[in-house]
């Protein structure tokens, strides 16, 4: 039960908090030249964790779907 809440959670949270990483790293890589590329990996960090934790999300429910039908 408790792993359920956290899935929850983190699904509310992790959706707002990437987009605000995204678009600060953006907007400074825009900003500043010098240390641009340093900016873009941060973004693709980030996005490689999101959709990460998606897919390791969706893994979960596929394994508790199969675990209930049995």
């Amino acid at each position: 039960m408790s792993n359920k809440k956290n899935i929850t959670l983190w699904g509310g949270v992790l959706p707002p908090i990437l987009i605000i990483l995204v678009t600060g790293s953006l907007s400074l890589a825009i900003l500043d030249k010098e240390n641009r590329p340093a900016y873009f990996d941060i973004a693709k960090v980030a996005v490689g964790y999101a959709f990460g934790s998606m897919r390791l999300q969706g893994n979960s429910n596929d394994t508790e779907k199969s675990d209930n039908s049995n």
